[in-house]
């Protein structure tokens, strides 16, 4: 896990070789030359030692790589079979002499979480890559012969590359509660490279192409009984291979579904390695499931950290989050995990292994399993918490209204189960949530790996039957039933943060005292109607969801208004 900058814009080197050093405390490499540069801030979690620093080069590749190849170790008995010899215990040597050898090409073969540039030094081409669900960012600005490509927005804010505010990404973000769910950010000159696709760049010809796409079987003819088996071994298969590591690990037990999983899968290994830890963060309230956490892991070598977010912690992390992403935050449990990956961070530990993607691969939300129930049940955006929260549009300006799009959910597949999950998956929710859980983790140079998003694994749970997934009114029911034990059974538990219970308590209150005031960028860029706006904050929600957009829109906008104007 890393962070980079890769130009051909004469940019200061000086001034932002230390712009990424939170994604790459342990060492900073540099190309610099009038065709390339690059700066690399590295983390180092595979061959600590200083051979498999980066930029690294083989023949006529300069390859800076953001991430890890979990199957690294298959992939280099593959090369070794066909002669190629290697120098360090890297990943990143794989890749390098893997793309060497079978070009682009050599994306099929890897399994893992990434984002890279490579460079042929004969050829002058440039390749930027990403991995397939989006788990490693990449952005970048390209302008006819000039390219600027970072692992961060921050980077292109800091060299006055971002352009202007994008009007249409902050309408479709309040009234849809959209974002990255395309190649456009909330700044105009500033692109996201999307989730499974790689473009190549040779002067000014420009290539983007989509280079992945789930590979499910429409018929897959197996028992149950079958299914399940098959299910554990696959997540077990993930599991272990997200497990190399050089570095101390921690893994999430919130107590749900989808962490006890794991916890249950790790417990029965008998790998040795670096995996000492369990981590549960929490507001210490009602919500609060430590008490399922601590049972959970009673059993196994784990010591339990817990980190717990107070009310007062609240400003000082909503502003943190939201100048680490150079966007808009989720919700208060993304400021609450940006706490306990600074505790984290304390105990040494460099890597956290995450059950997200989990619902997006077997149906876990309420909107799945309403899909499943109800064949005619059709969104154009997917519900937020099973809610389709959406504005009245007399709440914004009327020019503003005009940017809102009108959207539809993609239909790959006959099922409108597999539909709903689906977009799910490659939109706008899962996109955001592992963009941010990169941010943010990464402020505290953690590197988050995610087994549920494993190419076999997805492409088999996409292949299950509709019954399989849901099944007595409960989501995800095949990973409920892997295990024979109580805490897999209980029923999900959507609730785990009292977001709603502090927005009616005391953050629209404050936000309110603010928009009072004569200077105030949302009317300044007109964007509600003052009035509608105030009577919609002044009524009290059983949801936090439309209140908490128009929260952390004002802070973005609050926060970058000089990049704005």
């Amino acid at each position: 896990m890393c962070g980079f900058i890769v130009t051909n814009e004469n940019i200061n080197l000086k001034k932002n070789m230390h712009l990424l050093s939170h994604r790459g405390p342990d060492d900073i490499g540099f190309i610099n030359n009038k065709d390339l540069k690059i700066i690399f801030n590295r983390l180092s979690i595979l061959d600590v030692k200083k051979r498999s620093n980066q930029p690294m080069k083989f023949k006529n590749y300069i390859l800076a790589f953001n991430g890890e190849i979990y199957n690294y170790l298959e992939l280099r008995k593959y090369l070794e079979k066909k002669g190629i010899t290697f120098s360090t215990t890297s990943d990143t040597e794989v890749l390098i002499k893997l793309f060497y050898f079978k070009g682009i090409d050599c994306l099929k073969l890897l399994e893992g979480m990434y984002s890279f540039c490579i460079y042929n030094l004969v050829s002058q081409e440039l390749f930027l890559v990403r991995d397939p669900f989006g788990i490693k960012p990449l952005f970048y600005k390209i302008n006819e012969n000039n390219f600027f490509i970072s692992s961060e927005k921050s980077v292109f804010l800091e060299n006055n590359l971002q352009g202007k505010l994008n009007y249409s990404s902050l309408a479709n973000y309040l009234h849809h509660g959209l974002y990255q769910d395309s190649s456009k950010t909330f700044f105009s000159s500033i692109k996201s490279l999307l989730p499974g696709h790689y473009i190549k760049l040779k002067k000014n010809n420009f290539i983007r192409r989509k280079w992945y796409s789930i590979n499910h079987s429409r018929n897959l003819k197996i028992s149950f009984n079958e299914a399940k088996v098959e299910t554990k071994r696959l997540i077990k298969k993930s599991i272990d291979l997200c497990r190399r590591s050089d570095r101390d690990i921690a893994v999430a037990a919130s107590g749900g579904l989808d962490s006890s999983v794991l916890v249950k899968i790790l417990e029965q290994s008998s790998i040795e390695d670096n995996l000492k830890y369990s981590l549960h963060y929490t507001c210490n309230d009602k919500h609060d499931e430590f008490k399922f956490a601590k049972n959970l892991v009673k059993n196994s070598k784990l010591k339990l950290i817990k980190s717990i977010f107070k009310k007062n912690n609240f400003y000082e992390y909503l502003k943190k989050s939201i100048l680490s992403l150079s966007e808009p935050v989720g919700g208060l449990n993304c400021l609450s995990a940006y706490k306990a990956y600074e505790v984290l961070q304390n105990k040494g530990v460099r890597v956290l292994i995450d059950g997200n993607g989990s619902d997006e691969i077997f149906g876990g939300y309420n909107h799945h399993i309403n899909s499943f129930y109800n064949s005619k049940l059709r969104f154009n955006t997917n519900p937020t918490q099973g809610l389709q929260a959406i504005f009245n549009k007399k709440i914004y300006n009327k020019n503003f209204r005009k940017l809102i799009l009108n959207k539809k959910i993609e239909k790959k597949f006959k099922s409108n189960l597999k539909n709903a999950m689906y977009n799910d998956l490659s939109g706008s929710k899962l996109r955001r949530s592992l963009m941010q859980g990169d941010h943010l983790a990464m402020k505290s140079s953690i590197e988050v790996r995610f087994p549920y998003l494993n190419k076999e694994l997805v492409n088999f749970s996409y292949s299950l039957p509709d019954d399989y997934l849901i099944n007595k009114n409960n989501g995800k029911f095949i990973l409920r039933e892997i295990f024979d034990t109580k805490i897999l059974k209980l029923k999900k538990r959507p609730i785990q943060t009292p977001q709603t219970e502090w927005i009616n308590e005391f953050i629209v209150h404050d936000l309110l005292k603010k928009l009072n005031k004569k200077d105030n960028i949302f009317f300044d860029l007109k964007i509600f109607d003052k009035k509608q706006l105030t009577l919609f904050l002044k009524k009290k929600r059983s949801n936090s969801i439309l209140s908490w957009r128009i929260l952390i829109a004002f802070n973005f906008l609050e926060i970058f208004k000089e990049k704005f104007t």
